[in-house]
């Protein structure tokens, strides 16, 4: 048995210490720093890789019924667009962006083994969220843009912004100490206010579906007249959001909501959202046609220009390469088994992590943190192609190999950690 003070001497600890830094930076500087995210998930994926060759001849836990599903969901939606490269579908440039999902299994490997401090995730997350808090105010505030967007579009900041604040917000409950506490109650203001002032209305659509979440597994151990009154406090912040004159809240909001009924009720395509829905409607139209087979990858602008052409969706749609949502998109392109691949991918870790939820038990942040994470994203693609962006991807998949590896650790019998 390795001792603490002998443990701290060894590579181990070493190897530990850099893997949890790199997600620290990797969170902190996710909207900050333009590369600086990629680059802390390129050193993960490297120290991962030395690590396991270098303990390779050592003895791992075998994988659990859930990891093995869940590995091979992962493989199974990236192999899809792969095959459709092999089929002559699209270039392998867009391999780039899924295959950070592949680039992760051997970190979620490496971790799995050698266990990792969760602390640094939730520090990174709430130095991302204060550092976006401020991104957003130089941005609204003082250039006078409409909606902040950091170094991306104003769509992912947001959604970046609203996973790291969620986190945040998770670690005010959590945390010890009056100025941890304050350190991560000022990081959920600033991202909050990064999210608002995004104007990134497909992240604002995970904000209630995340509270609901929240409050009926009731993570916090709340009375019901606590959450009732949590209730009222959300919906009065909301509100309150909504009327703010400084924020783009009410009028995005606004503007939605006239456009899909414009859509609807006259027809209007022109707009936003009306333009999405026409998306949506050619996607499906491709996916009939196809016999629910998918037109192959990268081919959606090539069909969405001859329905346009054959005047059966509005011509300003041959200006799109894509339908704004990944469940459309993976069904156009992918057909059926595309986006059943999409779903199982997602639906696999939930599961997972909703049961463990179940089970009253201390060591279940984990579990809370990758259901968070999941229905963040799954409502995030809604509105927007989310895995075929690689700055959204990476951090999914990488972030959610460091969550599945905690939880594999907290949910096992308590073992030595091993390797490098």
């Amino acid at each position: 048995m390795v001792t603490k003070g002998s443990e701290e001497k060894g590579a181990s600890w070493y190897a530990r210490q850099l893997m949890g830094t790199l997600v620290l930076l990797m969170l902190a500087l996710s909207v900050a720093v333009h590369k600086a995210s990629g680059m802390a998930a390129l050193a993960m994926l490297v120290v991962s890789l030395v690590g396991l060759f270098l303990n390779r001849k050592k003895s791992s836990p075998q994988l659990e019924l859930w990891e093995k599903w869940w590995l091979g969901v992962t493989l199974l939606f990236f192999g899809l667009i792969a095959l459709d490269v092999l089929m002559g579908y699209g270039d392998v440039s867009v391999l780039d962006s899924p295959s950070r999902l592949i680039l992760a299994i051997p970190v979620y490997l490496y971790l799995r083994r050698t266990g990792f401090n969760l602390d640094y995730l939730l520090v990174g997350a709430g130095v991302g969220a204060l550092l976006a808090g401020g991104y957003a105010g130089y941005q609204h505030l003082y250039l006078g843009r409409e909606m902040a967007e950091g170094f991306t579009s104003h769509i992912y900041f947001g959604q970046i912004a609203l996973i790291l604040t969620l986190y945040a917000l998770f670690s005010v409950a959590q945390s010890g100490g009056l100025l941890m506490k304050l350190f991560y109650g000022l990081a959920v203001i600033a991202g909050f206010y990064a999210v608002l002032a995004s104007g990134s209305r497909g992240g604002w659509i995970a904000i209630p579906t995340i509270f609901i979440l929240l409050m009926s597994y009731n993570v916090w151990h709340m009375s019901l007249r606590k959450r009732v009154a949590s209730g009222m406090i959300f919906v009065a912040v909301l509100l309150a959001a909504y009327q703010a004159p400084e924020l783009p809240v009410q009028n995005r909001v606004d503007a939605a909501v006239n456009n899909v009924v414009a859509y609807f009720e006259e027809g209007r395509v022109a707009t936003s959202s009306g333009f999405r829905l026409e998306m949506w409607k050619a996607a499906w139209i491709m996916t009939v046609e196809s016999d629910f087979l998918g037109v192959g990858e990268a081919e959606f602008d090539d069909h969405v220009k001859r329905l346009a052409n054959e005047g059966r969706v509005h011509s300003g749609l041959s200006y799109f390469n894509a339908p704004h949502s990944q469940y459309f998109n993976a069904l156009a392109e992918q057909g059926g088994i595309g986006l059943l691949s999409l779903l199982l991918l997602m639906f696999v870790p939930l599961k997972t992590f909703l049961k463990s939820m179940r089970v009253s038990s201390e060591q279940r942040d984990s579990a809370l943190l990758g259901a968070v994470t999941v229905i963040g994203y799954m409502d995030f693609m809604l509105t927007a192609e989310t895995l075929d962006r690689q700055l959204m991807v990476r951090l999914y998949a990488f972030v959610m190999a460091v969550l599945c590896a905690v939880f594999f650790q907290q949910n096992r019998p308590k073992a030595p950690a091993e390797g490098v």
